[in-house]
């Protein structure tokens, strides 16, 4: 009679434990396992048994489950194959071990629910289009201001995505936008929106400041002054120049560096990036290149500007290194005419037409055995072979200019030679002699007319034969 009493008991507590919870791995004081024996002293073993000391089994259940707590699963989690899993949430065991829910269902209170829709449990951690997956694990509108964020971490036009949610951004004291944006007038600094161009502030878009600042280490400041960086344009105050990025060093003034744009006080000018008394006057210096004022020649071996005779053969070169005439500048001095055969060559190395300059001196080219012309031309029936010109066109000469021969010879290989017959090269204009025709792809002559060869020119063959046009070649009339 104990022994019944004892069942009984064990049934009543295992009907009391259930609470849409798989029963496997859930055991209480007193509660009996699902294939387990009773003893006769009340106590439930895990593996089944009641053992006479009180004492419990080895915890399994009798389909293999564990219960809660077991190797380490914490309830109300279970052990389903070799890993604590959820059914009240799991998919693929949701109520139980091996239930595993359809696909686009989730697992809410072991139960299998639809899921990704408006107010529907998230899929995993995902949502349809246009929802996101809430703190309660549920899906809702997302992307704007307060909204989850959208796909995990998009959100609207002006808001952006922080700690799972959108909030603004943009404006002074808030959260950068995307891509570093800020509302206009803000920059970007650590993340942080902030006030911008201003005098102390942040530079904006980190280069440019309000009107009289500049950007000095990603802060606008005051600029211009001496000591100060120097202002948009590399500008100072004035008597002020800027230097590596600052003012203070003086400029315009007799000895000092030239301002912007190579300017100076007065009548100084500029040169070697210092300011220097007048020149180009008589009896004052030649400004740079050799240069002095209209009509009045630089003396380049005093480099003074004064009026003396200059250009002619034997007198100093005028301004710019210039002579008269043909006569040419040879360092201080002009020289003789130039450019004539025998003469030195003008500048440039020109020479008058019909001669070349070789070694500073202009004589004859385009002759046969003389130098070739510039460009290797030659005169009328000489070609240029190698920097001198030969008579060309004749059998085994050079071919002339465009590649033009006499009369029944082409040009091969840059060398006139017999064309027209058997196997030589095609004459002018691609003919050969009668009964022949030019092989246009090799350049060369071949027999035409006769049974299987080509087609002479407009498509005629020998008596006898016609022209396959489709091949080309000539064939019997008769099949």
């Amino acid at each position: 009679m104990k022994k019944w009493t004892a069942i009984a008991l064990g049934v009543a507590a295992l009907t009391a434990g259930c609470d849409n919870r798989p029963l496997l791995g859930r055991l209480t004081d007193g509660g009996a396992p699902m294939d387990g024996d009773v003893r006769m002293d009340g106590d439930v073993a895990m593996d089944g048994d009641v053992l006479g000391d009180g004492s419990m089994g080895d915890g399994s259940m009798g389909d293999g489950s564990m219960g809660d707590g077991s190797m380490g699963c914490v309830a109300p989690r279970v052990m389903c194959g070799d890993e604590c899993v959820d059914p009240n949430t799991d998919p693929a065991h949701c109520g139980g071990c091996g239930m595993t829910c359809e696909a686009g269902m989730g697992c809410s209170g072991g139960s299998c629910e639809t899921c990704g829709g408006d107010g529907e449990m998230c899929c995993g951690d995902t949502c349809a289009a246009g929802l996101g997956c809430g703190t309660t694990m549920s899906c809702e509108t997302c992307g704007a201001i307060g909204e989850v964020c959208c796909g995990g971490d998009t959100c609207d036009p002006g808001a952006t995505c922080e700690g799972g949610a959108c909030v603004a951004c943009g404006a002074p004291g808030a959260s950068c936008c995307p891509g570093d944006e800020c509302d206009l007038g803000g920059s970007c600094v650590a993340g942080v929106c902030l006030d911008c161009g201003a005098s102390g502030e942040p530079c904006c878009g980190g280069v440019t400041c309000d009107a009289g600042l500049a950007c000095d280490s990603g802060t606008c400041g005051a600029c211009g002054a001496a000591g100060e960086t120097c202002c948009p344009g590399d500008t100072c105050e004035a008597g002020l120049a800027c230097e590596g990025g600052t003012c203070g060093t003086p400029c315009g003034a007799l000895g000092e560096a030239c301002c912007p744009g190579d300017t100076c006080d007065g009548t100084l000018t500029c040169d070697g990036g210092i300011c220097d008394t007048s020149c180009g006057g008589v009896g004052q210096r030649c400004c740079a290149g050799d240069v002095c004022e209209t009509g009045i020649p630089c003396n380049v071996l005093t480099n003074v500007c004064a009026t003396i005779d200059c250009g002619m053969p034997g007198e100093p070169c005028c301004a710019g290194r210039t002579c008269a005439g043909t006569a040419i500048c040879t360092g201080l001095f002009c020289a003789t005419g130039c450019g004539a055969s025998g003469e030195a060559c003008c500048a440039g190395d020109r020479c008058n037409e019909g001669s070349t300059c070789s070694g500073g001196t202009c004589s004859g080219c385009g002759g046969a055995g003389e130098a070739c012309c510039p460009g290797d031309t030659c005169n009328p029936g000489q070609a240029c072979n190698a920097g001198t010109c030969g008579s060309c066109g004749a059998e085994g000469q050079g071919c002339c200019a465009g590649n033009a021969c006499a009369a029944g010879l082409a040009c091969d290989g840059g060398a006139c030679t017999r064309c027209g017959a058997d196997g030589q090269p095609c004459c002018r204009g691609n003919t050969c002699d009668t009964g022949r025709i030019c092989d246009t792809a090799a350049g060369l002559c071949q027999g035409c007319g006769a049974r299987d060869e080509p087609c002479c020119a407009g498509d005629s063959c020998r008596l006898g034969l016609r022209c396959d046009t489709a091949r080309s070649v000539c064939e019997s009339i008769i099949p």
